[in-house]
């Protein structure tokens, strides 16, 4: 199974590659009432929660803000290298989309 593909995937904001070739999705998933999950998936079945929003504010546009932030900051990081995030949606960057 892709990563792009993953049943728990409710919003892709960009995908990464890590240091050890490993590529991961960062996502945003709804929970519930006011209740927001970004996380990530890599396509060897691994999942971790980045950070779950939950209560009064929060808001789908809280948790894509966030999920934009963390992919920009994990492939930025310094003393990384190697990790670049995409940019694009999903789709595109796994080839099979319009970037």
């Amino acid at each position: 199974m892709s990563v792009t593909s993953h049943p728990d995937v409710a919003q892709a904001i960009g995908a990464y590659e890590d240091r050890a070739g490993v590529r991961w999705l960062v996502a945003v998933r709804a929970l519930g009432l006011a209740r927001w999950e970004v996380c990530e998936f890599s396509e060897d079945g691994g999942r971790r929660v980045i950070e779950e929003l939950a209560g009064d504010g929060e808001s789908e546009a809280s948790a894509l803000a966030l999920a934009r932030d963390y992919l920009e900051q994990h492939a930025t990081r310094p003393g990384t290298p190697g990790e670049q995030a995409t940019g694009r949606p999903a789709a595109a960057a796994a080839g099979r989309g319009r970037a």
